[in-house]
């Protein structure tokens, strides 16, 4: 008998305690693009409270009443996601796992959620990920999205 069991994937709703984690998260994300700067540490980390609150006003202005959670495996705070519903759409605004929570099904199984849900909603789900992000693409690729429109920067993709 198999006594294994699988962890639990939950979420529940950020809340002004989350804050730290998800400043923290936003950075981690962000290591890879910065890498490459001749910036020091104080010149990285000033750049990344600007973006990270420039990104924050940008949501609030434009995503009202949307849902945004943290995700938890087994109790344990390992990402985020950021969803709105509009009349003609779901837009995935933006998802996180933590690096070394990457891989293990996290992103997936919080997708294929989301799939569900607008399918029940009988609208399209839309995101919009960098170009350069591969894992991303990749996984949005194997859901069933399709990119419907891109710039030099983004792929915006749709799954309906």
């Amino acid at each position: 008998m198999n006594t294994s069991t699988q962890p639990l994937i939950s979420s529940r709703l950020i809340n002004k305690s989350d804050e730290d984690f998800l400043y923290c998260l936003y950075g981690l994300g962000r290591i890879e693009e910065l890498a490459p700067l001749l910036w020091n540490n104080t010149q990285k980390e000033s750049f990344l409270q600007s973006q990270y609150g420039a990104r924050k006003q940008h949501y609030q202005s434009h995503y009202h009443n949307s849902i945004h959670q943290i995700i938890t495996l087994d109790s344990f705070d390992v990402g985020m996601i950021h969803y709105c519903e509009k009349e003609d759409e779901i837009r995935l605004v933006d998802i996180a796992v933590m690096p070394e929570f990457q891989n293990k099904g996290v992103g997936t199984t919080l997708v294929e959620e989301l799939i569900h849900f607008t399918k029940q909603c009988q609208k399209p789900l839309r995101l919009s990920v960098l170009k350069y992000n591969l894992n991303a693409l990749r996984l949005y690729e194997r859901l069933g999205f399709s990119v419907v429109s891109e710039d030099d920067m983004y792929n915006v993709m749709e799954l309906f």
